[in-house]
């Protein structure tokens, strides 16, 4: 599967130039994709943008609920991301410009891309409908 995703990225990049991905959104989904793009080619030049500074995992978070697991060994931090050559970007996106390729952040500074990876993950909202 990793094989896969990286072969929509070679075309683009053909001219020998290293590219430049952005990933909106850190959570298990951002977060695991940009570690696997750089893995895949380290000539990448891998944004992931989150404001936060950590995420909670999915994966055994049923031992959790279950009781069996502290929810605390589910969040995890940027740190090693940054260790891997990953550029963090702790701001908010306030808009995607996709003509001039380029996302634009609340402080006003703009990201330019290559390719834009969008992984905003899930957030319920209970108040969006009735009886939820």
């Amino acid at each position: 599967m990793a094989a896969g995703a990286a072969g929509p990225l070679r075309p683009a990049f053909a001219q020998g130039a290293a590219g430049r991905v952005v990933v909106i959104g850190g959570g298990f989904a951002g977060a695991t994709c940009a570690r696997t793009l750089k893995r895949l080619d380290p000539r990448l030049f891998v944004t992931l943008v989150e404001p936060n500074t950590t995420y909670t995992a999915c994966p055994f978070s049923n031992e959790v609920i279950a009781g069996l697991r502290d929810l605390r060994d589910q969040e995890f931090t940027y740190d090693k991301l940054a260790g891997n050559g990953i550029e963090l970007a702790r701001l908010a996106v306030t808009g995607i410009d996709p003509q001039a390729r380029a996302v634009m952040m609340s402080e006003g500074t703009r990201v330019s891309y290559d390719r834009l990876v969008l992984a905003p993950g899930i957030d319920l909202r209970w108040d969006a409908f009735a009886g939820l």
